[in-house]
């Protein structure tokens, strides 16, 4: 089974028994729940910026590689010339080759995860500020006036 598949049904049960969870709740339990579910959300804020403000450092095996070839070439141009016509060196050209690519894609794709962050950082906040104002109102109810 897929970690997406598996993510899935993790995600759905989840939704199931968090609405059975939340609708059986007594109404004199409402408010430390909203207490609760701020302090979640709370937690899910700091994951997010986390989330938000990641860079991608991916090592490039290639970019470290070339240094040390043209070290080579400067010590032993004999060597390096007969590295050059080696089957060696067109296995160490095709990994570089993969390595670029593979950079490439990872350094493209990293806006992904910032902007889930960013989202999650927003929705996060809306709930946050909802449920302080519903918990205000809540409190409200059992003020004397």
């Amino acid at each position: 089974m897929s970690m997406f598949v598996i993510g899935f049904m993790v995600f759905v049960l989840a939704c199931i028994i968090g609405y059975h969870v939340i609708w059986n709740v007594t109404p004199a339990l409402h408010t430390p729940l909203m207490a609760v579910t701020n302090a979640i959300s709370g937690i899910i804020v700091v994951g997010a910026v986390v989330l938000a403000g990641i860079t991608f450092d991916v090592p490039n095996v290639a970019d470290q590689l070339r240094p040390l070839m043209a070290q080579l070439k400067e010590q032993n141009p004999e060597k390096f010339e007969e590295f050059l016509k080696s089957d060696d060196y067109d296995y160490l050209k095709k990994q570089m080759d993969y390595a670029d690519d593979r950079t490439a894609k990872l350094k493209k794709n990293y806006g992904f995860p910032k902007v889930l962050g960013f989202l999650a950082v927003v929705l996060a906040s809306i709930n946050i500020f909802g449920g302080f104002v519903v918990t205000r109102r809540m409190l409200a109810m059992y003020r004397k006036r």
